[in-house]
């Protein structure tokens, strides 16, 4: 069981894979306090992943663009095991860390994210597990159809698509969303590369 975490030096590379995965997502989550919608957790997961945040989740594309059966595996084992809440509000989950949580990120924290953060990453403001907090608060600004957009046009950027063909896919993948396609594109320009990675 996660809480009866064992000394961060007693356990094998294929545990710390385990505990550094759950530290990284729960990170997220420490920095929103909260995130609504599946769909909108799903795609910020995919973003700060796509522009260099290793939540180590593999995304494949699905009718609402990147999708990662795994990250949603493990928000359900974290939820069991409460170290998130996951409740149903006005039709669309809720997803928001708790005490135990915390008390996770606390343990692991000098294990995962270095032995303590560099003057560069603390001039950066990133929180735990390195995740940029100027990024990730832009994200959860956004609708989650924007998100979708936005998660798809990187989507076919990062399986090989220029930007002119994956604007063009996006169109073509997304109708019901391209009148967004502009504010989509440059936000991916100002935030997600404008943005320096942690």
């Amino acid at each position: 069981m996660l809480d009866r975490c064992v000394a961060p030096g007693g356990i094998g590379n294929g545990g710390l894979r385990m505990f550094e995965k759950r530290y990284r997502v729960l990170s997220l989550l420490a920095v929103l306090g909260e995130v609504r919608g599946r769909k909108k957790l799903q795609k910020i997961a995919f973003l700060l992943q796509h522009w260099g945040t290793d939540l180590q989740s593999r995304f494949t594309y699905h009718f609402y663009g990147p999708y990662s059966a795994d990250l949603q595996a493990l928000i359900q084992e974290l939820a069991a095991q409460e170290f998130l809440t996951e409740e149903r509000e006005k039709g669309q989950f809720v997803y928001r860390i708790t005490e135990k949580g915390r008390d996770f990120i606390a343990k692991w924290e000098g294990r995962f994210a270095g032995e303590g953060r560099s003057p560069a990453q603390t001039a950066r403001k990133t929180a735990p597990a390195n995740i940029p907090v100027q990024r990730l608060k832009a994200l959860a600004a956004q609708s989650a159809p924007f998100l979708e957009l936005l998660s798809t046009y990187a989507y076919l950027l990062e399986t090989g698509d220029r930007p002119d063909g994956a604007r063009e896919k996006a169109m073509r993948l997304k109708p019901h969303l391209a009148g967004m396609l502009e504010d989509v594109i440059r936000f991916y320009e100002q935030v997600g590369q404008g943005m320096a990675k942690p």
